[in-house]
């Protein structure tokens, strides 16, 4: 977006209605790439424009880069959370491939079986602690 777009109509799902809707956001431009201008300043500038434009004052909230982060990570966790279920229930046979081992759960041998658990379990706390991690990040952007 630049200072002459209006996209109100768009960011509102009036024009095209998307299932999870439209974020309008400000990226560096080529010449605030050269300036170096950096990430933090630009996300500052970002949310200034949003608040202080007549036309995005009322919808700033749902405006930005920062909105967009946390957005996308709210879709993701509830991804995670809704799949995750049904990763667990699993059977071993279809997770077998994703480590490398071949052989049915039938003929898995009991040292063969109890590592995967263990890939498993190790796999599983990464996932749901990604949430926390993107929140982190949100909000170290934000100071």
């Amino acid at each position: 977006m630049d200072h002459g777009t209006d996209a109100v109509d768009f960011i509102m799902g009036r024009v095209v209605s998307l299932k999870f809707g439209f974020t309008p956001v400000i990226n560096r431009s080529h010449y605030d790439i050269i300036k170096r201008k950096s990430i933090y300043q630009a996300v500052k500038d970002e949310q200034e424009y949003f608040q202080q434009h007549p036309r995005y004052q009322s919808i700033a909230n749902q405006c930005g880069t920062l909105y967009l982060s946390k957005t996308l990570n709210q879709i993701l966790i509830d991804h995670i959370s809704n799949t995750l279920p049904d990763l667990k229930a699993l059977s071993s046979s279809q997770l077998l491939p994703v480590f490398g081992l071949s052989c049915p759960k039938v003929f898995l041998e009991k040292e063969k079986f109890d590592e995967l658990q263990a890939k498993v379990v190790e796999l599983l706390p990464k996932l749901e602690n990604l949430g926390e991690y993107f929140n982190q990040l949100q909000r170290s952007l934000q100071e």
